[in-house]
């Protein structure tokens, strides 16, 4: 399996309903105005034969701004399988990762829980997923903007060391 025919694939599942929606949109108001692109990165290949890689998207469809989104996959090479979060847990529960994940937020980010909630931050919303992508030595989960806070924060990215126990 290779990174740009699964990049591909992907395009080619997620296109359709991209052009049907500007189709319909323009068939209401010739003044449409849309935007929409997509793109995918490789971003790392593991020791272990992990590969990373990430599809980015745009939309705009009018209003104030549009929306970037970035979403990851991992494949074991050896294998063809996507990795999930589930797969990497081991003894650690979802909810105890969940818990490393918002410590982790407040210590990289320099600022208290209570600083990042009068920013709008949401740590009920920190919860474990499958948009990460890996690195030899740490595990990144990101958040696309409105996950866990305001558009005006963008994305967040909080990173565990892999030697924690998954």
């Amino acid at each position: 399996i290779r990174a740009d025919q699964l990049a591909q694939t992907y395009v080619e599942d997620n296109s359709f309903a991209i052009s049907d929606d500007f189709a319909e949109e323009q068939e209401i108001s010739p003044y449409f105005d849309a935007e929409y692109s997509m793109f995918s990165e490789v971003l790392s290949v593991t020791k272990d034969d992990i590969l990373s890689y990430a599809v980015h998207t745009y939309n705009y469809y009018g209003g104030a701004h549009g929306l970037a989104l970035t979403e990851y996959f991992n494949l074991n090479l050896s294998t063809g399988e996507q990795l999930t979060f589930e797969g990497l847990l081991g003894s650690v529960s979802e909810e105890q990762l969940s818990q490393q994940l918002a410590t982790a937020l407040t210590e990289q980010s320099g600022q208290s829980r209570e600083e990042l909630e009068s920013r709008g931050y949401d740590f009920e919303s920190i919860r474990a997923h499958n948009n990460f992508f890996l690195t030899d030595d740490s595990i990144f989960f990101y958040f696309n903007p409105y996950d866990i806070a305001p558009y005006g924060e963008g994305g967040n990215t909080i990173a565990l060391p892999i030697q924690q126990p998954f």
